[in-house]
């Protein structure tokens, strides 16, 4: 039996978040074959191409494979009201992320706040400087709000420990190349606030200023080539036990 695949196009944005583009891909298969293709078309008007050309027809949207022709197809449930009213409303994003688009004229509500720090030089004579460094980041950000304020070395130290039994592993080898994730330092905490832009921007200019004062470098950022020694900053503000979606690969 004939059969649709429409794909709903998702995109990253700026902040790398989750994007629903309300346009949609589609392949009509046909004996195990692909007939014929759309592509970047609104919802509405890919049903209408999909249900001109096969009884059955799968929505892949919002993290779901739903049926939406004119024969349900038992094993996929049908797409419902809400979703396809989502859909048809374009350029969204996922209903997780309802947070992101808050402004500082709304009310502030809870935020938890992770920030990582990877130090530059892994020797282990720099460990205790690096950790006073971070321990110092900790009371700044006490003594800007911040609640809930903690910070451990315990990622640092378990991806160090990885990387010499590798090392012990490959039999010590002069030159050698691990992979081993997590090389850093974290800070959690809490704050109340309206929005989440303006916490993160605030908590950069903070640990930056704490970091340029102690190393006299600014930390690396993405566009940097020189890495020789430079902390990698990286700060995440969400919601309370926020789950984000999946990513497009």
């Amino acid at each position: 039996m004939d059969s649709v695949y429409l794909h709903e196009l998702e995109e990253v944005d700026e902040e790398e978040r989750l994007v629903f583009t309300g346009l949609f891909d589609g392949d009509l298969h046909r004996g195990g074959d692909i007939a014929d293709r759309i592509a970047d078309l609104p919802f509405d008007e890919a049903l209408a191409w999909a249900c001109q050309r096969a009884p059955l027809v799968y929505v892949d949207a919002e993290d779901g494979r739903f049926s939406a022709g004119v024969k349900s197809a038992g094993h996929v449930p049908d797409l419902p009201g809400e979703v396809a009213a989502r859909i048809r409303s374009g350029r969204r994003r996922a209903r997780v992320d309802w947070w992101l688009d808050r402004t500082e004229a709304d009310e502030p509500m809870r935020f938890e706040v992770v920030v990582t720090l990877a130090p530059g030089d892994l020797a282990d004579e720099r460990r205790r400087e690096q950790q006073q460094l971070v321990e110092k980041i900790a009371l700044r950000m006490r003594e800007h709000g911040f609640e809930e304020v903690n910070f451990s070395a315990e990622r640092l130290e378990a991806g160090l420990q990885e990387i010499e039994r590798q090392w012990q592993a490959a039999g010590q080898p002069e030159l050698f190349g691990w992979t081993a994730g997590g090389l850093d330092f974290e800070i959690t905490a809490e704050l109340d606030a309206p929005e989440h832009r303006s916490v993160t921007e605030r908590l950069r200019r903070l640990i930056s200023e704490e970091i340029v004062r102690t190393t006299g470098r600014e930390p690396y950022r993405k566009e940097d080539d020189d890495l020789d020694g430079r902390w990698d900053l990286d700060i995440d503000v969400h919601p309370p036990g926020y789950d984000p979606p999946p990513l497009p690969v």
